[in-house]
């Protein structure tokens, strides 16, 4: 008899992330300042960081405003406002506690204190 495959718990939160973004469409961008042009290579990298990076971003404290946050109302004209994801259409190549790296832009994640 086979061995059965570990079982792995997805964290709430990142799992919380997935059915949210799983209600957006990738032709229709979000929120204002994004281009259709631009939305789409955004929301295939924003899974591909689920996949890879998502259960590690839990772990190390990012929330769903450090990854997917935008401005209210001018959405991402405002990068001030804007998640990491939401800023940079390029591919995820590292994450850490404080940084995420695309590939040739790190966004640096502001914590108090």
């Amino acid at each position: 008899m086979s061995a059965s495959p570990a079982l792995q718990l997805i964290p709430s939160e990142l799992q919380a992330w997935r059915d949210a973004f799983s209600r957006l469409k990738p032709s229709s961008p979000p929120c204002p300042g994004i281009s259709q042009t631009a939305w789409l290579p955004m929301y295939d990298h924003a899974l591909d960081v689920l996949d890879r990076f998502g259960a590690e971003a839990v772990e190390l404290g990012w929330s769903s405003a450090d990854l997917f946050g935008v401005h209210p109302t001018a959405g991402t004209i405002r990068a001030d406002h804007c998640g990491a994801l939401m800023l940079s259409g390029a591919k995820v190549t590292g994450l850490s506690a404080n940084k995420l790296k695309h590939s040739l832009l790190t966004y640096r994640r502001n914590t108090p204190g």
